[in-house]
């Protein structure tokens, strides 16, 4: 996704990742994003606190405390997120050096972690 991105689509302002079964009213976050600053930082979307890995082995979230312990940092979750273009180049880099995770949402708020960029809420990013 991201090498896929600055190889196709450097320069853009803002990244949307979504699942492919979200709706995405399209007018009201370019209308949102049209009052950020994209050389700021930006990670928003749904913020998950306090969360951890499913323990249940039927669940598919299924993570063995062999793999990881304690609760996930703060991440933005759900059906999809949205971060500034210019982090892009970050996130591959440091994607090199965060341990591969396999929840990507998760994985994701890791690497946004490691570069010292908190999640910030939007009320527009919901789970149902």
């Amino acid at each position: 996704f991201l090498r896929w991105t600055l190889d196709y689509c450097r320069g853009v302002r803002f990244i949307l990742k979504g699942d492919d079964d979200v709706f995405i009213n399209t007018p009201k976050v370019l209308g949102y994003l049209s009052s950020v600053d994209a050389n700021k930082p930006l990670y928003m979307g749904q913020v998950m606190s306090n969360a951890s890995p499913f323990r249940a082995h039927q669940s598919k979230y299924y993570v063995p405390e062999s793999f990881y312990v304690g609760p996930y940092p703060a991440y933005a979750g759900g059906g999809g997120y949205i971060f500034s273009g210019p982090l892009a180049s970050l996130l591959l880099l440091i994607s090199q050096h965060v341990a591969f995770y396999p929840i990507d949402d998760v994985y994701t708020g890791l690497c946004f972690q490691a570069l010292g960029i908190p999640p910030q809420p939007h009320a527009g990013f919901m789970t149902f």
